[in-house]
């Protein structure tokens, strides 16, 4: 995640999503940022200019981002750490860096702050760690590894992980992310949630599955067409 993103597209949709465990489920959330530095690009918030497309699939959440965005033009994540748009959640907030022992110390603090949560969410700039992306290295800010959300899943926590699409066909996207996660954590992600550019992977601990077979219901209801549940 970067500041200069807040409010983009795509936070339209992982906000969205999120606001319906916080509103449907009685899970304590945990949001790990996983902040990065700007560099300049500019966020697609152009959604936000076309209330009569968009509005309808969450109004108070999209209120609240064209007022930050559009009239106050605001882009910082610490806006959506609202208790009002978040609730029941605990935020992560540190910015993240490549330098190995720096983000050993950002995720031992990250397990103390989320003791008492049940499910955590990624927001890392990319998605999974790739093979290019050495851990410590140039970039490596961007990733999530393997090692990282394993610890987590083994400690009994469920997972929701942002990541975004690679350049191959969806269906093996899937497939082949399916089975990286199989062989690193041992489990399959049970439910993907499917945006545009996105997909908010879910790897839910047992004792959880069947809130999420509940709250599917809800997310297909609120968000038809724009997420998809697979």
């Amino acid at each position: 995640m970067k500041n200069q993103w807040f409010g983009d597209i795509n936070d339209y949709y992982k906000y969205g999503l999120l606001r319906l465990i916080t509103k449907n489920t009685s899970l304590k959330v945990g949001i790990c940022w996983m902040l990065t530095k700007n560099d300049g690009r500019n966020p697609d918030t152009k959604y936000l200019s076309q209330p009569e497309n968009w509005r309808r699939y969450d109004s108070n959440l999209y209120d609240f981002l064209r007022h930050l965005v559009i009239n106050c033009d605001k882009h910082d994540i610490i806006q959506i750490e609202n208790n009002e748009i978040l609730p029941a959640c605990q935020f992560h907030s540190v910015t993240l860096i490549d330098d190995k022992e720096a983000r050993q110390q950002y995720f031992s603090n990250f397990k103390h702050l989320v003791q008492a949560c049940d499910l955590l969410f990624f927001d890392a700039d990319n998605g999974m760690e790739v093979k290019s992306k050495p851990y410590g290295r140039e970039h490596s800010s961007k990733y999530l590894y393997w090692y990282e959300a394993k610890e987590l899943y083994d400690l009994g926590y469920s997972l929701l992980i942002f990541q975004y699409h690679r350049r191959v066909k969806y269906e093996d996207f899937i497939k082949s992310l399916s089975n990286e996660f199989a062989a690193n954590i041992g489990v399959k992600p049970q439910y993907f949630y499917r945006t545009k550019h996105v997909t908010l992977l879910l790897i839910a601990q047992s004792k959880h599955r069947a809130i999420f077979q509940k709250l599917n219901k809800a997310i297909k209801a609120n968000w038809p067409k724009q997420i998809q549940v697979l």
